[in-house]
């Protein structure tokens, strides 16, 4: 009988390779050659200068991928569920909700970049404003799940390493942010849209790394 107190690493593996993929159609979608210090932060200006094809393709990828990423999450879900299995998931979901909003955010690109393209600015101004009102929306599930997160791992008795709380999704899109608009082109252009997805990666592969260093004896959660 499965431990429940083990997470299945397959899901973590399903996680990383998600949001490895989503890095990826960031880059088809909104990657051009220039400096990570220019344009706006959601790259919606970049629009203008993606072929349609390379936003068709970009757009599915994430879409697609989007899904996926939430294996990562199910995997700290089943790391964090002991002894509050109610606030894991919880977290689960709203990292869950945080992520689906990115996969419509990439659909949105589509449509925004189809009316660029076809020279409806009016329809164009129409889904960016969308956009904007649903990042704004999608970041609700992202600071609910990393501040339970971070109380789970601060505040309630764990085995886990007391640095790790500091090892979450808003810090590391913080440090993957900052690091990539410094970067001078063209390597600046093409990473700074894949920040968000690249701390994401980085993110699972520390959870991934902790459980498997972990002392076999130990179990997660439990003093």
């Amino acid at each position: 009988m499965p431990d429940p107190t083990k997470p299945n690493p397959i899901s973590a593996y399903i996680g990383i390779g998600a949001a490895i993929g989503m890095a990826i159609s960031d880059m088809i979608l909104l990657g051009v050659p220039r400096a990570g210090w220019e344009g706006d932060l959601s790259s919606f200006s970049l629009l203008s200068q993606v072929s349609m094809w390379r936003i068709q393709i970009g757009t599915l990828m994430g879409w697609i991928c989007s899904f996926f990423i939430c294996f990562g999450f199910w995997y700290m879900k089943q790391m964090m569920a002991h002894p509050h299995p109610r606030l894991a998931l919880i977290m689960f979901t709203s990292l869950s909700s945080y992520m689906i909003f990115g996969g419509a955010f990439h659909a949105g690109y589509y449509f925004a970049g189809a009316a660029w393209h076809a020279g409806d600015m009016a329809l164009y101004d129409a889904c960016i404003a969308q956009l904007k009102i649903m990042s704004y929306v999608s970041a609700v599930g992202l600071v609910i799940g990393t501040s339970l997160y971070i109380y789970m791992l601060a505040f309630t008795p764990n085995h886990f390493p007391k640095w790790l709380k500091f090892i979450n999704l808003l810090v590391l899109q913080g440090l993957c942010l900052g690091l990539f608009s410094i970067l001078p082109a063209p390597v600046g252009g093409f990473l700074k849209p894949t920040f968000i997805n690249v701390a994401t990666v980085i993110f699972f592969c520390f959870q991934l790394w902790v459980m498997k260093t972990k002392n076999p004896e130990t179990r997660p959660g439990i003093s």
